[in-house]
């Protein structure tokens, strides 16, 4: 299976739309992005450890997040 971060673009800025996420514990760190415009979108899959903290920040002035089981 895999782990999912999705991204999409809703401002017509310019500029890209990203989600920057890092796994303190086990040194990982990574990005989801796009930039392809406004409606653009982007499925990251990662495979992240279980029960681990993992911290997101964005490159925005708000960060959604949302999780599925």
């Amino acid at each position: 299976m895999g782990d999912y971060i999705f991204v999409e673009d809703l401002v017509a800025d310019g500029n890209p739309v990203s989600v920057n996420w890092r796994i303190p514990s086990a040194g990982r760190s990574g990005q989801c992005i796009t930039s392809l415009g406004k409606g653009a979108s982007a499925f990251c899959n990662k495979n992240f450890p279980e029960h681990t903290t993992i911290v997101f920040t964005d490159n925005s002035a708000s960060l959604k997040l949302q999780t599925t089981t």
